[in-house]
């Protein structure tokens, strides 16, 4: 009975020993040493204020009366087991720490020294194992969403489910503000802009990066097959802005893979001739989850760009995510919009909507962006490459001088999912670049008459880190036609040897242009040029191309 009470007496001091950190919070069993009689094994375990004590297989720490090294003197008095107070052979003491984070130890026992590499290795390889184990789960656990779940009360998506009149048939559930005066004079130039609501502004889960506009035709009317003109007056079309946002990795939100914001402008600016400043003006929008044909999200998309076919009103979206095959998804933003069941939502990360592509097609360069020139008929792409070494956006020579910066122009074949055709390569241009637009404006003198002459302009946004002010380019007199040899090089050298005008916006992290032209009984009446940003302050604008023409 008095063995037992000093047992327990014994074990108390252990545990408080643990609770102090004296003692390590892990290990599986007591080796290294044996008394004698070889009837007891004990361990010399390092404290944390540098010594050492000695425990036995119970687990209960003995303090040592003399030095641990060479022949211990164990001393476990009245109380201790068989062979108290002789000496063990010298053994050797492993001082390794322990891994605390370990949910067990089982290879990082006290070992003799014979077998420590063995351990080490173990020890290695079941970390290793864990660490793979935990990515593999968190990565399975972020697809499960969206695996393909139904039941009979909850049948797969199909057509019942596709919106009837696109875009029009959303619930908008947001709201945006258009910009004052007094911001969108900050802007050279602009007339017209909006910011998005808090919570978007400020989320670190996704960054709008691709813009685009859309004219969606009023209800009880069919689409017509050149820009919506053929069966519907432009005046009546209800107006969008597209935006792209992709997910963060270090978010998390990989797995989403990118979305599309359609935004409805108000009905007073649809012809963008007067500025919006009453920054009480409400702007609704909605965010619509991009899925492939098989109704799956597009992990880890960028979505650098968006372009919308006029021809088709179909919208394009860049992949960059494969070296191997580069694509561009074809998406149809009216006629391929889904309601998702409340059922299904949850396989959709809880977004109420979804777009669904269509097809897609391979991409002749890198496609970090896109657009679309109305002009020429050609779509506009291009890479993004960050000049290495360079802390900030740089335009000096060396950077300019970068083959990565790459643009082309291309056609589709009229199949779809066929292979571009007539590619126009063209390099260098300039460092961190993050989008393109092209087109023919007839320019316009001081008085803002139009004259006959045409200005071949391309606008080209570099931009780098949340840290520095935004570039716009605006090169004039550039036709790709003209300029670029069979080689994919320009025949002047670089792009600085053009007419080129370079705008600092202090807003940084400038993204995606969009063109936007318009006819009037088939002659040029205007044109705009859309802009957003990607970081706070978050926001999207609007400026007259009349304004870079007169540059």
């Amino acid at each position: 009975e008095s063995n037992q009470r000093k047992g327990e007496t014994e074990r108390s001091r252990y545990r408080e020993g643990r609770k102090k950190g004296i003692i390590p919070a892990i290990y599986s069993e007591m080796p290294t040493g044996r008394d004698p009689s070889g009837n007891n094994r004990y361990a010399i375990l390092r404290q944390a204020d540098g010594t050492n004590f000695v425990a036995d297989d119970s687990g209960a720490p003995r303090e040592p009366d003399h030095d641990d090294v060479g022949g211990v003197d164990f001393g476990f008095g009245d109380h201790g087991p068989e062979g108290v107070g002789r000496k063990i052979e010298p053994m050797e003491i492993d001082y390794t720490p322990s891994v605390g984070f370990l949910p067990t130890a089982p290879c990082l026992p006290l070992v003799p020294f014979t077998y420590r590499r063995v351990a080490a290795a173990c020890c290695a390889l079941f970390l290793f194992l864990c660490l793979a184990a935990s990515a593999t789960a968190a990565y399975i656990g972020g697809l499960l969403p969206h695996l393909h779940l139904h039941s009979r009360s909850c049948p797969e998506l199909n057509a019942s489910n596709r919106l009837r009149h696109g875009p029009l048939d959303l619930n908008f559930n947001r709201e945006a503000r258009a910009l004052p005066s007094s911001e969108l004079n900050k802007l050279h130039g602009a007339h017209f802009g909006f910011v998005w609501n808090k919570g978007d502004n400020r989320t670190n889960k996704w960054r709008p990066q691709g813009i685009v506009t859309l004219d969606v035709p009023p209800v009880n009317s069919s689409r017509g097959n050149d820009n919506l003109t053929r069966t519907v007056s432009k005046k009546s079309m209800a107006e969008f802005v597209l935006v792209s946002w992709y997910g963060r990795i270090d978010q998390h939100y990989f797995n989403r893979g990118a979305r599309v914001s359609f935004v409805k402008l108000p009905a007073q600016n649809y012809t963008l001739n007067e500025a919006v400043s009453d920054y009480n003006t409400s702007i609704p929008y909605r965010h619509v989850l991009l899925v492939d044909k098989h109704w799956d999200t597009f992990p880890f998309l960028h979505a650098g760009g968006l372009t919308i076919d006029p021809v088709t009103s179909m919208l394009h979206v860049p992949d960059s995510r494969y070296p191997w095959n580069y694509r561009v998804h074809v998406f149809d933003p009216i006629q391929s919009l889904y309601n998702v069941p409340t059922c299904h939502r949850s396989r959709f990360f809880e977004y109420a909507y979804v777009l669904k592509e269509s097809y897609s097609y391979a991409a002749p360069i890198k496609p970090s962006f896109l657009s679309y020139d109305s002009s020429r008929g050609y779509f506009a792409m291009g890479t993004y490459a960050h000049c290495s070494g360079e802390a900030q956006h740089d335009d000096s020579e060396h950077c300019r001088r970068d083959e990565s910066n790459q643009l082309a122009w291309y056609n589709l074949s009229e199949q779809q999912g066929g292979s571009p055709s007539h590619v126009i390569a063209c390099a260098p241009f300039f460092a961190d670049m993050q989008g393109v637009a092209s087109a023919r404006i007839p320019r316009r003198t001081n008085s803002s008459a139009l004259v006959a002459a045409e200005d071949n302009l391309l606008w080209i946004v570099s931009s780098y880190s949340a840290r520095n002010a935004s570039h716009l380019h605006v090169v004039h007199d550039f036709d790709p036609d003209e300029v670029c040899d069979e080689h994919g090089k320009l025949r002047t050298g670089d792009a600085a040897d053009f007419d080129t005008t370079t705008i600092s916006y202090p807003p940084p992290g400038l993204e995606d242009l969009h063109v936007q032209m318009k006819y009037t009984s088939g002659n040029f009446s205007g044109g705009t040029l859309w802009m957003l940003t990607e970081f706070r302050s978050r926001i999207v604008f609007a400026t007259r191309t009349s304004v870079f023409t007169q540059i």
